[in-house]
């Protein structure tokens, strides 16, 4: 006899593979299932997907999440889609894909970035109006028979439903507003992009309809299945970690790092490109700051100089080679001998916004090691934390617990790291995948279990341990800090004279 029969599945199209898992209605996780595929790239500014593998992916990892947990479809009461964003594809009127998708990481629209610049102001800096505006430039043909633009979590929940759907964080990459609808229009009518391009925006939570016939056979859910909206990965994670209270913050590391807090303060700096936009939670606001390559960081350095750790794996399953290398860099003094890491390996988000960024080691010496190298990537990865909150700090937003999740929070090490930086205690839940159980939370509330979002965290949320900071070392980070953001000013000159 099971235990529950309350069941609610969360899917996260991430951008490196797709993570499915059911939960009860109590957050206990009942399966998960991951399958992995590739970004294709084409020099340093293109980067694209397809999203049929998406598709695949998902049909994929509930059929194994099913099989695992010995679950029929008609058990799984609900189920909603986190995604990567801004990341975006043209369809037809069958929801069949005109082009590749164009992912967040990409910076194919710069010239459409400056042009767009004196039309419409900051707005073109939206993340998504000049990737349409690329297409109907570029690709006129393929605009033009383009019936909707959909993000990851639209495309997913229109192959599940048939319905095309978005919801407020996704659409607020065009500009979209929860409270305010009309600057929406008003820009994409200027610069005669059809609105009608653009799916339906809800509220995340919303019950989009059920899984229709076709997906059903396809993916061995139920057709009473509920599907219900999601969001981007950053923002429905909010819900998994739950980050539903003033000034609780959550750390979502993974391929990069987003740290999402709750403020009851509405804020907007221009400088640092900090803005609020609501929370689900009312009278409460999301603030976000996006940084881009902290796991890739790690990932580079496992892909070039961790040869021993990834055949280690191959002898061994169960070795991990991110594991081994942060042991590795826990060998390693507090402050790595000096070395300092930038981990703009992609170009920088928030706080610098600088595509042109790249990756510096700075200060090595001939005393320097490989542990030394790591521990100084792990250090940078947490300075560029403890760059944008002490920003934020200084404009007023509170922080009072913070939160990780993301596949860097399974390592202990690197939690006590970051907790030592940023000089706070922070808390690590049960459930890393915060998007996924997220997900599952939306599902729980859009399906009808739970009354609210509230109700359904304080139900489904665990927090597993917590790290204290060790307080001696806070002079030593509060000095590498300095020093972190003062290599940046003192180099950012350099990096657009670097040859391509």
């Amino acid at each position: 006899m099971r235990v529950s029969s309350m069941f609610f599945m969360g899917i996260d199209v991430g951008t490196t593979g797709c993570k499915a898992g059911i939960y009860d209605e109590k957050g206990r996780l009942i399966s998960k299932a991951y399958m992995e595929y590739p970004i294709e790239s084409r020099g340093h500014e293109m980067f694209e997907q397809s999203a049929d593998t998406w598709w695949s992916a998902v049909r994929k990892v509930i059929r194994s999440c099913l099989d695992h947990a010995r679950l029929t479809g008609e058990e799984v009461r609900g189920v909603a889609i986190s995604g990567q964003a801004p990341t975006i594809v043209p369809v037809d009127r069958d929801g069949n894909p005109l082009h590749r998708a164009i992912l967040w990481m990409d910076r194919r629209a710069e010239k459409e970035v400056e042009e767009l610049t004196e039309a419409i102001g900051d707005l073109a800096k939206l993340p998504l109006i000049p990737k349409i505006y690329w297409f109907k430039k570029r690709l006129p043909s393929i605009y033009e028979k383009s019936h909707k633009f959909l993000q990851t979590t639209d495309f997913i929940t229109y192959k599940l439903t048939g319905k095309y759907v978005t919801d407020w964080y996704n659409a607020s990459c065009i500009g979209y507003l929860p409270d305010n609808e009309s600057p929406y229009i008003k820009v994409l009518t200027s610069l005669n992009i059809d609105p009608d391009k653009l799916p339906e925006v809800v509220k995340t939570g919303t019950p989009v309809g059920v899984v229709h016939e076709k997906a059903a056979r396809e993916t061995g859910l139920s057709r009473r299945t509920m599907v219900v909206m999601g969001s981007i990965d950053a923002f429905i994670a909010m819900l998994g970690c739950g980050c539903i209270r003033d000034g609780f913050a959550c750390d979502i590391t993974g391929t990069s790092t987003c740290i999402m807090i709750s403020s009851s303060k509405r804020l907007y700096n221009r400088k640092h490109r900090f803005s609020s936009i609501k929370h689900l939670i009312e009278g409460l606001w999301i603030i976000s700051a996006p940084i881009s390559t902290t796991g890739a960081s790690l990932k580079w350095f496992k892909d070039n100089f961790g040869l021993l750790e990834t055949t280690l794996k191959d002898i061994l399953p169960e070795a991990d080679a991110y594991d081994l290398l942060i042991r590795e860099g826990g060998v390693a003094e507090p402050g790595a001998g000096g070395l300092i890491f930038l981990p703009y390996l992609a170009g920088e988000r928030s706080p610098i916004w600088d595509p042109n960024a790249r990756g510096v080691f700075f200060g090595i010496t001939l005393n320097h090691k490989r542990h030394h190298v790591i521990r100084a990537l792990l250090e940078g990865c947490c300075l560029a934390a403890k760059h944008n909150l002490n920003i934020l700090t200084s404009l007023g937003v509170s922080i009072k617990k913070y939160r990780v999740c993301g596949g860097a929070s399974k390592s202990d090490l690197w939690n006590k790291i970051k907790a030592d930086v940023l000089g706070m205690k922070i808390e690590k839940l049960l459930e890393h995948d915060a998007s996924v159980l997220g997900a599952a939370i939306a599902a729980a509330v859009g399906s009808g279990y739970y009354s609210s979002f509230e109700r359904a965290c304080e139900k489904m949320v665990r927090v597993e341990k917590e790290y204290s900071p060790n307080l001696e070392l806070k002079d030593l980070y509060d000095k590498l800090l300095d020093l972190y953001v003062e290599l940046y000013e003192r180099v950012k000159d350099l990096y657009p004279r670097i040859p391509k």
